[in-house]
């Protein structure tokens, strides 16, 4: 039922315009056997999803059942791979790019990668808001080790002056927000 009322909110759009939401991120979790084929007990969610995202661009989808995922166990969502994470700018992040392993902050890896990659300004108009496509990144994760980074986005927040906040994409399915800064504010909302 919350599934169902969430979807149905992200298809008629929030409030007196009908805006869509983009806080919180909803991530609809495909999996075979539940949602992912006619038959499926939840398969009326996976289609409703559809609808929404063919009309909003959202949810995002997360495939359970891809290659890097195996051996999770289907009645426990714990072991299911993780969609977001969240952890200050100044904090010690590991990586790998161009055969060399760094050890610093996420602020300055922005900053190291901003000086190999391209950064394109997002869609929403915020020149100061921004993302850069990747290639050869690997971030470690305590729990798969290396993975591969597509993008990291970096977002200017309006409700928190003089912090910036920061989202990469990993190429596992996972993600990490993180701020950097002095939060004078409430921190952007994000599932």
């Amino acid at each position: 039922m919350v599934t169902k009322a969430l979807l149905e909110v992200s298809i008629n759009g929030i409030g007196r315009l009908h805006k869509t939401s983009i806080f919180p991120c909803g991530i609809f979790q495909c999996m075979k056997g539940v949602n992912r084929k006619p038959g499926d007990p939840n398969y009326d969610l996976f289609r409703l999803a559809l609808k929404s995202t063919a009309q909003r661009l959202y949810p995002n989808y997360a495939n359970v059942d891809w290659s890097g995922n195996e051996g999770y166990d289907k009645s426990d969502p714990k072991t299911y791979f993780s969609t977001m994470g969240c952890v200050e700018g100044n904090e010690i992040i590991t990586y790998k790019f161009k055969g060399d392993l760094y050890v610093e902050s996420f602020k300055r890896m922005w900053s190291r990668l901003s000086d190999y990659f391209i950064s394109k300004q997002q869609i929403n108009g915020n020149s100061e808001n921004l993302y850069l496509d990747v290639d050869g990144v690997k971030i470690y994760d305590t729990k798969r080790g290396f993975v591969s980074v597509k993008r990291i986005i970096r977002n200017k927040s309006s409700e928190c002056k003089n912090v910036t906040w920061t989202f990469a994409n990993l190429h596992n399915g996972s993600s990490i927000l993180y701020k950097s800064g002095k939060s004078q504010g409430r921190s952007p909302k994000r599932a």
